[in-house]
């Protein structure tokens, strides 16, 4: 599977690898909220979950195969960019974040902003 962002319309869309590469046609894999955030960048683990950052929505999420929420952590900032997995095991998430976009007041509120953080994950 090929997962593709579209920030903007606050979609995930999948597409089948096939032979050779060739990508199936597009289908919607989930849409967000935009009481949620933004979608931004998607990491997958080892059972096929997509793990993704919401910019503006202090929190990284996780999708099952079938585009069903499993998993969500809140972060003490706002701007979620990127969820990436490593550890020993394998078993830790990093989460990078941005202060871009913030002004003075929201920065006082959010001093972590800009910071990567770590929280442990079950796949």
């Amino acid at each position: 599977r090929l997962y593709t962002v579209d920030t903007l319309a606050r979609e995930i869309w999948v597409h089948a690898i096939g032979e050779g590469g060739a990508l199936s046609e597009a289908r919607l894999f989930a849409a967000i909220s935009p009481d949620d955030g933004w979608p931004d960048g998607v990491s997958c683990d080892a059972e096929g979950g997509v793990w993704l950052g919401l910019w503006n929505g202090w929190r990284a999420r996780r999708y099952d195969r079938d585009g069903q929420i499993t998993d969500e952590v809140r972060l003490p900032v706002a701007n979620v960019t990127k969820i990436a997995l490593g550890g020993e095991d394998g078993q830790t998430a990093y989460a990078t974040t941005a202060r871009k976009g913030l002004d003075e007041a929201e920065l006082r509120a959010q001093p972590l902003a800009g910071h990567i953080f770590s929280f442990p994950v079950k796949v």
